[in-house]
This record gives structure tokens, sequence and C-alpha cells, in this order.
């Protein structure tokens, strides 16, 4: 039987080309990171917004329905007041089912639960969110100062390092 030749060169890939193609994926890498890592910022603002906002619009139905804001204990009216994280969860108590007409305006992701404490509904940085609550039917709830024009009013501290908190509101 006769061999053949081929030239010299045999098939398969050279060094060269091998570098080549992984220099290429390299730099697609180094491209991809900072592009997904920022897609995830922009993701988890919009899930608190989003979060956020189904509170205030729970709150608001509650409101609608039962003709007081769903805060803790008695009295129903009062001042304004702002949820610490003992009173969100009762809050979260009240929206979830647990009020005097058992009706759910609220459902709790899973993710959204702090460990430990399923009532107690934290951002997507692990934090409590903030509520405010118009009390006292002056139609505002005061906040850094100034009296906000809305009967709910739902913060999240944002993302760790960053100084501007998340708002529903302008």
């Amino acid at each position: 039987m006769k061999t053949r030749f081929t030239g010299g060169r045999q098939a398969g890939f050279t060094l060269i080309e091998m570098l080549t193609v992984i220099a290429i994926i390299a730099i697609l890498a180094a491209i991809m990171v900072p592009v997904t890592g920022s897609a995830r910022k922009i993701a988890e603002r919009r899930r608190a917004m989003t979060e956020m906002n189904s509170i205030k619009v729970a709150a608001m139905q509650f409101y609608t329905e039962h003709r007081y804001m769903p805060w803790p204990g008695d009295p129903k009216v009062g001042e304004d007041k702002w949820t610490s994280d003992a009173d969100q969860a009762e809050v979260m108590d009240l929206l979830t089912g647990n009020n005097p007409l058992k009706k759910t305006y609220l459902q709790i992701p899973t993710k959204s639960q702090a460990p430990g404490n399923p009532l107690l509904f934290v951002d997507p940085w692990r934090q409590p969110y903030q509520i405010g609550m118009d009390r006292n039917m002056d139609g505002a709830v005061e906040w850094g100062g100034r009296n906000v024009m809305e009967k709910v009013l739902v913060l999240s501290p944002g993302p760790p390092g960053e100084n501007k908190p998340l708002q529903t509101f302008d």
C-alpha cells in the first residue's frame, strides 16, 4: 500500500491558532464580567422597587377596606409612624391575612423573607423595608424634615456602600 504525502502539513491546530482563540475568549470574558455585574445591580434595584410598590398598594387596599392603616395594636389613628423591624413584621402579618377580614393583601416572596422571620420583608440586600404611614389622616407622611403628600411611604436602605435610599415617592 502506498502512503500519500500531504505536502508536509498535518491536520490540526497550530499553537498560534490555539493561543489566538484563548486570547479572544479571555477578552470576551473580561468584557462580560462588568456587564453582568451591572445588569445584576439593575435587576436588584428593579426588584426592590417592585416589592416596595407591592407593599404600598397592599397597605392602601387594606386602608380602603378597613378605613384605618395596617398598624400594629391600638389605636387605629395617631401620629405618623415609621416601622421598626418588629413593627414591620406586625404590619406584614396584617397584610398577609391575619386581619379582621382574614383577607390577604400581600404575599412575601420566599427570597424576600428574613431568615428566621418569614414575616419580615427584606430587600435584595437583606435589609428590612421601612414603611411610613399617615396615621393622623392629614394626607401626608413626614420624612426627612418635610411632609410627603402620600398615605404610605416605603423605603429601602439600598445597596451597601450607597447612601441614597430607594423610595416610592419623589
